[in-house]
């Protein structure tokens, strides 16, 4: 799959056993680009799509990379064609469209904000019931976090019946 999609962009040359040699040429200033920007990164996956690049530059087939950097042979791959098509090295993902509109978000959040629940399923339950959008119970926490909300858990406390 990964290799149909990146053939215009990679010398892929399979030798029957899934090792792939990859030949990219970086320029000097590119390979002291990435170098600079991997001693300058804390994010460890800006870094290994660094690795995984130069070590491309460098002659090491796809297997090899995967090896060293405990990842899998079609991540290399999707790493490098990333880097050659879009000079990616975030892990930017798209993420999705919002299932409330504005104004059910907000009703929503003034609702929470006025009301106490215990449970994320009650928050779920009533959303469906006056939005009709229906949230998993991960997914409305993940919301929930989103929009600033946190959940205590309340302490158990004892009632004192010596009196």
């Amino acid at each position: 799959m990964y290799t149909r999609d990146i053939s215009r962009f990679l010398t892929l040359k399979d030798h029957g056993s899934r090792i792939f040699d990859i030949n990219i040429k970086l320029t000097e200033e590119q390979r002291a680009n990435l170098k600079a920007q991997h001693k300058m990164t804390h994010d460890q996956r800006i870094c290994d799509r660094i690795r995984c690049v130069l070590l491309a530059d460098d002659g090491w087939s796809a297997k090899s990379i995967a090896e060293s950097q405990l990842i899998h042979e079609t991540t290399v791959l999707r790493h490098i064609k990333d880097y050659l098509e879009d000079n990616k090295l975030k892990p930017e993902n798209g993420g999705s469209v919002s299932y409330l509109i504005t104004e059910q978000k907000q009703k929503l959040i003034t609702h929470l904000t006025q009301h106490l629940y215990q449970h994320n399923y009650q928050i779920v339950a009533y959303d469906a019931a006056t939005n009709q959008v229906y949230f998993t119970v991960s997914g409305m926490h993940k919301w929930l976090i989103r929009h600033g909300f946190s959940y205590k858990k309340p302490k158990c406390r004892r009632l004192c019946l010596n009196g």
